[in-house]
């Protein structure tokens, strides 16, 4: 079978493919660019591949992404993109037209599960009554973030037909609102929820299915009262405090401990698989289940302090801990927090090294890092340098990271200074030309390292993107739906 076309008097034929051989080719490639030169190979494929270029994430932060959307809708007619499935929105250079353009693709859509709308200071996008009617008429969305101003924000919460799974809140305004009725709404269904300024006292729900929760921009956070929380969330796993203004003194966060201790869960959590906060409030939880991962940022006084009280209390199997180096004077706790008979299996140190620009700063901050290593109790390593020298979207995930001088010498060092650690990776390079070296005893059981080529496609499987940077496969580098 084949197509034939004419380009003036000749009449070529056009050599065809099976149609789902075509659709399954598409559905392997996981690039929109491959996608869209793949699709100008053949007619069919052409035809065939909307389907698949738009069912990848499409997110409209910039000017010129309107115009290119614009030309897709008036060339293949609006029920072309009734095929995207995530799309995100910014309300930055919107005009009536553009407004008119994606009211009529989720109008006209029966895919879109995930959905992130980002409405600047001018409201153009929640005060289009026709936009928030396609809004909230939507059946198939599952995800949705949004930000704007309460009563504009309110105002598409409450109306919203669709059993949201995911749903990510921020508010642009300043002044009180109350979020928790708004989050009601959706208890039956919900999974992961991120959400600003929430007061946990107020919690008089439940969200049975909800096993990721996080709180940001907490303003005076006080007392937090482990019982409402497990009562709320019986089935959490993950636990985040982020931006949480106002962290209990010493004093007081013994007096929430002990609150918290006499006023035990009736239903506490199993297991937590990772929390993060700061090591105040994480101790005022006194939780009684085990922690698998903890993330700690350093801010409050005495942190170590309550560091080490955590530590002796869950021994949770890995510890990130995010340093800045405005904060040098942190790393001095680093070689104190850890006891010799503590069974860590991973510590992953990841240190911002963006504001160390003079030649005296950064060795001074190099030497004071390098004492603290030889000073850790600990058969696992991972440091990642966030370093300024690095690309926008090349963020280094390493356990060594060439992001600064003699890096692969500091390496030996700390390999021959703790006896207990077994293996020391460096890794180097951006994405495109990264490498991974690993240091490791020889066979022959001398003490000196011997470097050894590892393939990126050997990596150990405690490899991970941070948590911390809060990414999701469908959230794109200086994209807003993260």
């Amino acid at each position: 079978m084949s197509d034939s076309y004419s380009r003036g008097s000749v009449t070529k034929e056009v050599p065809t493919l099976n149609y789902d051989i075509l659709l399954y080719i598409l559905r392997c490639l996981d690039n929109r660019a491959d996608v869209s030169r793949m699709m100008r190979v053949h007619p069919i494929l052409y035809r065939a591949g909307w389907s698949v270029l738009l069912g990848f994430p499409i997110e409209l932060h910039r000017y010129n992404y309107y115009n290119i959307l614009k030309i897709l809708s008036l060339s293949g007619g609006i029920d072309r993109c009734a095929h995207i499935r995530t799309l995100a929105v910014n309300s930055h250079s919107l005009n009536d037209n553009d407004i008119w353009l994606i009211t009529g693709i989720l109008e006209n859509s029966t895919k879109v599960r995930r959905l992130g709308i980002e409405d600047d200071d001018s409201d153009t996008l929640l005060s289009s009554d026709d936009f928030v009617e396609a809004v909230v008429n939507l059946s198939t969305l599952r995800d949705l973030r949004i930000k704007s101003k309460y009563d504009l924000l309110c105002n598409v919460l409450q109306r919203i037909k669709a059993p949201l799974v995911v749903l990510n809140i921020s508010v642009s305004s300043s002044y009180k609102y109350e979020l928790v009725q708004l989050i009601k709404n959706f208890c039956a269904t919900l999974e992961v929820l991120r959400t600003c300024d929430v007061q946990i006292r107020d919690l008089d729900f439940q969200c049975p299915r909800v096993h990721l929760l996080s709180l940001r921009n907490l303003r005076n956070v006080g007392f937090i009262s482990t019982r409402k929380l497990t009562k709320a969330f019986p089935n959490l796993r993950k636990l985040s405090f982020h931006d949480a203004l106002g962290s209990p003194k010493e004093q007081e966060a013994e007096e929430y401990h002990s609150l918290n201790q006499e006023q035990p869960a009736h239903s506490p959590w199993t297991k937590l698989d990772y929390i993060s906060a700061s090591a105040t409030n994480i101790w005022t939880l006194a939780l009684q289940c085990p922690i698998s991962s903890l993330r700690i940022v350093p801010s409050e006084t005495g942190w170590h302090r309550m560091l080490q009280r955590i530590n002796h209390d869950y021994s949770p199997a890995v510890m990130e801990i995010h340093l800045a180096s405005y904060n040098m004077h942190m790393l001095t706790h680093l070689g104190k927090l850890f006891e010799t008979n503590v069974p860590w299996t991973q510590l992953r140190v990841t240190i911002n090294i963006s504001n160390i620009r003079p030649e005296s700063d950064s060795e001074m901050f190099w030497d004071k890092l390098r004492m603290e290593w030889t000073k850790l109790h600990v058969p696992y390593l991972e440091l990642a340098f966030l370093s300024w020298k690095v690309p926008p979207g090349k963020v280094y995930k390493a356990w060594l990271s060439h992001g600064g001088p003699e890096t692969d010498q500091m390496a030996r060092d700390l390999y021959t200074s703790i006896p207990a650690l077994h293996q020391v990776y460096i890794h180097f390079g951006t994405q495109e030309t990264e490498k991974l070296w690993k240091f490791s005893r020889s066979d022959n059981g001398e003490q000196g390292p011997v470097l050894i080529d590892l393939p990126l496609s050997e990596r150990p499987t405690t490899w991970i993107d941070s948590e911390s940077l809060r990414t999701l496969p469908w959230a794109s580098q200086g994209g807003m739906l993260q």
